[in-house]
C-alpha cells in the first residue's frame, strides 16, 4: 500500500485495490458543461419552485410561483425532493435521503494518486482540482434536519489520521442523496398521470447514471423501448 500511496500514515492492516474505476477531479465543471449544452440546444432554465400540477386531457399544467406553464410531457427528476412533487400528482414513494458530508482541505501538493477509501469511517479521500476532499458517510435524516457537525468533525479527525500532511479546512457541506428501500431508482411512466415520467432515486450514483437514465426516458417518451430492462425500476413496485 505504501508503495502505491507513500504519503499515507501506516495506520492500516490491509487494503483492497480496485482496478478500472474512474473519477473526476471537478464534477461541478462537468455538470456546468452539461447544463451549457442543454441551454445551447434550446433548453430553458426557470428558477422557481413548483407549487402544483394539473393534468388535462393530453397536456399537463405546471404551476410555479409566478406563472403557469403547459407541456405535453413532464419528467420528474428532482432528486431528494422528487416525492414532494410526486405528491401533487397523487403518488407517494418511500423516498428518504442518505445525507453525505464533505470536508475540503487546502493542499498545494499531490498527496494521493487515486481515491482512497477509509472503510473504518465510511468516507473517501479524493484529490480534486481545488484541494483534497474527504467525503462520505450515510445519515438517513430526511430533507429538513440541520447539518450534523459531528459528522464533519469526525471526517476531519479521521482524515488527518491517515493523511497528517493535510492543511486547513477550506469548506464543509452536506448533500442529500435520494434513496429508496430497495436501493433502486424509480424510472418509468407514472401510473396516475399518463403525461408524467419519473427518473429519480439513484442514491450515491446519480451523477454517474444520469446519462443512461436520460436515454431511457427519451426512448419512453418517443414510444420506444430502452436498450436495457427497466422493469426493476417500475414506479408502481411499492404499491
Amino acid at each position: 500500500i505504501l508503495d502505491l500511496e507513500p504519503n499515507l500514515a501506516p495506520v492500516f492492516y490491509a487494503g483492497q485495490l480496485f482496478v478500472g474505476s474512474r473519477h473526476t477531479t471537478n464534477p461541478l465543471a462537468i455538470s456546468k458543461r452539461i447544463f451549457e449544452t442543454f441551454i445551447n440546444n434550446g433548453g430553458k432554465y426557470i428558477r422557481e419552485n413548483v407549487k402544483n400540477i394539473l393534468q388535462k386531457e393530453n397536456t399537463i399544467d405546471i404551476f410555479l410561483l409566478q406563472q403557469k406553464l403547459e407541456f405535453d410531457e413532464m419528467v420528474l427528476c428532482a432528486g431528494a425532493w422528487s416525492n414532494t412533487i410526486a405528491n401533487m400528482i397523487g403518488e407517494n414513494f418511500p423516498l428518504d435521503t442518505e445525507r453525505g458530508y464533505h470536508v475540503l482541505f487546502e493542499t498545494d501538493t499531490q498527496l494521493i494518486n487515486r481515491p482512497v477509501a477509509w472503510s473504518e469511517s465510511g468516507f473517501y479521500l479524493i484529490q480534486v482540482n481545488d484541494g483534497l476532499r474527504a467525503a462520505g458517510t450515510v445519515e438517513i435524516a430526511g430533507l429538513n434536519k440541520p447539518h450534523n457537525y459531528k459528522r464533519t468533525k469526525m471526517i476531519e479527525r479521521q482524515a488527518r489520521k491517515i493523511l497528517p500532511q493535510l492543511g486547513r479546512v477550506k469548506s464543509t457541506w452536506m448533500g442529500r442523496r435520494p434513496t429508496l428501500p430497495d436501493a433502486l431508482p424509480v424510472i418509468g411512466k407514472s401510473t396516475k398521470n399518463k403525461n408524467v415520467y419519473y427518473a429519480f432515486g439513484h442514491q450515491h450514483i446519480g451523477w454517474t447514471l444520469a446519462a443512461v437514465t436520460g436515454k431511457a426516458i427519451n426512448e419512453l417518451i418517443k414510444g420506444s423501448k430502452p436498450n436495457f430492462d427497466i422493469n426493476p425500476f417500475n414506479p408502481d413496485r411499492f404499491n
